[in-house]
C-alpha cells in the first residue's frame, strides 16, 4: 500500500499502520515543522518527506492508496479562536482538494469536537467525493489514560467503537522519574488544594478580583530603585528568581505573593492600597476546565494533551507532585516507548500534543485489512 499522510507530524499514522498488520510500500509524509520531522525520520528511515501541503499537486501522486491527515483544529477548537474555516483550520480545504485529485480508495481525516454546522459542512464536502463516508465520534479514554475527545470522517467499512481497556494513569507511570519531574514547589505557589480524578471537579484557590496588571507592572517597576533584586530576595527570604519576575515587563511578570506583599509594599515604600484585596484576597471554587491549575491522581485520567499544555502537566505520584516524564507522555499517545528520544522532553511534548493517539488510528486502519 502506498500512503500520503497530510499535516504528518511525527508520523503516528505509520506506527498505526504497523500495528494494524498493513505493509507500507511508499509513505509520503507532508510536514513542515523540523522538529516532527526529525522525529519521524529517526524512526523511519524510509518515509518521504514532501513539504508544504499548500504546495502539492495530486498528479505527483497517482500511486497512492491511502490518504490520512488531521487538518488543524485550532479555529475549530472550543479552546481555539473559533474563527472556523476562516482560521488556520481552514487548510482542511487543502487535504480536501488533495483528495479530489488524487481519489484515493481509501480516506481517513481526523479533528476536534466541534461545531454541529462545522462537523456537518465537512460531512458534506467529503460525500460528494465519497458517498459512503461516515463519521465516528471516538474519545482516546477507551484506549488510553487520556480522554481525548477526536471525530474521524472516513469510508473505511465496519467501525465500531473501541473496547474500553480501563486504562488509568497509575498503569503508564515510569518506575523512576529524576529532580526535573520533580516539583513540590508548584503545590505551594499555585495553592493547589487537591488533586483531580477523572469525572470529580477540582477545587481551586482563585482571586476574588482581577488585578490590573499593567498598573501593577508600572508601581512595582516605579519603586524599585535603589533595591538590587539579590537585596530584595534576602530581606524577604524569597528565592531570586521568584523576586526578578515581579519586575518583569513581558509575559512572564508574576503578581507576588499574598503572603509577601505587605513586607514587600514596605521595603519598596509604596503607599497606595489600590492593589491590596486583589492580591490577597482569594475564594474556593469548583474547577474542571482550569488546564493550569490541575494535578492528576493516578487513579484517574488525564484530560487532552494539547501542544501548548503537554510539558507543564503535572501527576501527585508517590507523595511528589512533579510533571510527566516524556516517555510517560509517549504512552499517553500510546506510542512507542523512546520514540521521541531525539529530542529534548519540552521540545517532544509539543510534538506528542500535536500527534495521534496510536491505537484510536490502529483501530480504524485494522478494517482495510
Amino acid at each position: 500500500m502506498n500512503v500520503l499522510s497530510l499535516f504528518d507530524g511525527i508520523s503516528c499514522g505509520r506506527i498505526a499502520l504497523e500495528r494494524a498488520g498493513i505493509k507500507v510500500d511508499k509513505y509520503y509524509a507532508s510536514e513542515i515543522k523540523e522538529e516532527a520531522i526529525k522525529v519521524s525520520l529517526d524512526n523511519w528511515k524510509d518515509i518521504i518527506q514532501v513539504g508544504d501541503i499548500t504546495k502539492l499537486k495530486g498528479d505527483n501522486f497517482k500511486d497512492i492508496d491511502l490518504i490520512i491527515g488531521g487538518s488543524p483544529c485550532q479555529s475549530f477548537s472550543n479552546a481555539g479562536n473559533k474563527e472556523g474555516f476562516d482560521g488556520k483550520s481552514g487548510l482542511f480545504y487543502e487535504y480536501l482538494r488533495l483528495l479530489k485529485e488524487i481519489k484515493p480508495k481509501y480516506f481517513l481525516l481526523e479533528n476536534v469536537r466541534m461545531k454541529q454546522e462545522w462537523q456537518d459542512k465537512i460531512t458534506e464536502m467529503l460525500k460528494e467525493i465519497y458517498p459512503e463516508t461516515k463519521v465516528y465520534n471516538i474519545n482516546s479514554k477507551l484506549v488510553s489514560a487520556q480522554l481525548r475527545n477526536r471525530f474521524y470522517w472516513t469510508n473505511i467499512p465496519n467501525i465500531e467503537q473501541p473496547e474500553d481497556k480501563g486504562i488509568i494513569l497509575k498503569d503508564i507511570l515510569e518506575n523512576g522519574y529524576t529532580d526535573r519531574e520533580k516539583s513540590r514547589a508548584i503545590l505551594e505557589s499555585e495553592k493547589i488544594l487537591t488533586t483531580i480524578v477523572y469525572n470529580k471537579p477540582l477545587k481551586v484557590r482563585v482571586r476574588k478580583y482581577k488585578v490590573d496588571i499593567d498598573k501593577l507592572k508600572i508601581e512595582l517597576r516605579s519603586h524599585k530603585l535603589p533595591h538590587t533584586l539579590q537585596e530584595i530576595a534576602d530581606i524577604l527570604k524569597v528565592n531570586k528568581t521568584k523576586v526578578e519576575h515581579w519586575f518583569r515587563d513581558d509575559n512572564s511578570f508574576a503578581i507576588p505573593d499574598e503572603n509577601i506583599w505587605f513586607k514587600l509594599k514596605e521595603l519598596l515604600n509604596i503607599t497606595t492600597d489600590e492593589f491590596d484585596k486583589s492580591i490577597i484576597e482569594f475564594e474556593i471554587k469548583d474547577s474542571t476546565y482550569d488546564m493550569s491549575n490541575r494535578v492528576y491522581d493516578t487513579n484517574g485520567k488525564i484530560c487532552c494533551l494539547t501542544k501548548t499544555g503537554c510539558s507543564t502537566q503535572r501527576i501527585y505520584d508517590n507523595n511528589d507532585i512533579r510533571y510527566f516524564t516524556q516517555t510517560e507522555l509517549e504512552r499517553l499517545q500510546t506510542l512507542p516507548d523512546g520514540y521521541t528520544k531525539c529530542l529534548t522532553r519540552n521540545k517532544a511534548a509539543g510534538c506528542i500534543g500535536d500527534g495521534w493517539t496510536v491505537d484510536v488510528i490502529t483501530h480504524i486502519l485494522k478494517n482495510i485489512i
